[in-house]
């Protein structure tokens, strides 16, 4: 797996981690491919002191305090609690919902942060992964594109009163009352069959 990229389950082999709630404070560096930052403990337990973790809602270049909320044999999780030094990407989400809908993950990073970041990454991987040479680059196909408005597809759930994403690290769908990302035509066609949607439910 890359270094990037977030931990994801392997059933049966999966390794239970630790119970904790250790403070630490992070130096994070890049983005994982599941949208989490990583980064580096600089401070805290000493048995916790230069282990990776993944920080959800945290950014490149940020100093975070957090709470451990899993500790791995090869990584922790960890729990954003206080950003102590914010990244010259961070910017205000645009959408109401954000960090508590799991449609998305990086609105709290501007537009041409998310793309250097990602950029990093693929050329990260092409190079351990590919044996892409270290003077080819990778070029930014998205440069002029919208910010907002660009999704053209979406897995909406409806349950009880509320239709939407599901929540954050859950399975209850979010009561959409706007959503940023979609296409406007799409938002509108969700708008507008929301009643009856609900109405059915």
């Amino acid at each position: 797996r890359p270094a990037s990229a977030e931990p994801k389950s392997r059933g049966r082999r999966k390794r239970m981690s630790e119970p904790t709630a250790d403070k630490v404070i992070v130096e994070l560096d890049a983005l994982a491919l599941g949208g989490s930052a990583v980064g580096t403990i600089v401070s805290g337990p000493e048995r916790l002191i230069g282990k990776r973790c993944f920080v959800a809602f945290g950014a490149p270049d940020e100093r975070v305090e957090g709470t451990v909320t899993e500790d791995k044999k090869r990584f922790a999780v960890v729990r954003l609690d206080r950003v102590l030094r914010p990244s010259s990407g961070r910017t205000t989400p645009a959408c109401r919902h954000f960090g508590v809908c799991g449609g998305c993950d990086l609105q709290h990073v501007s537009i041409s942060a998310q793309r250097e970041a990602k950029r990093n990454m693929l050329e990260t991987m092409l190079r351990r992964h590919g044996g892409m040479s270290t003077d080819v680059a990778v070029v930014d196909a998205s440069e002029g594109l919208p910010s907002y408005g660009i999704r053209s597809r979406a897995i909406l759930h409806a349950e009880s009163d509320a239709i939407g994403f599901y929540r954050q690290s859950s399975h209850e769908p979010v009561a959409l009352e706007e959503c940023p990302i979609l296409e406007p035509a799409l938002w509108e066609a969700f708008a507008s069959v929301k009643p009856s949607i609900l109405d059915v439910g």
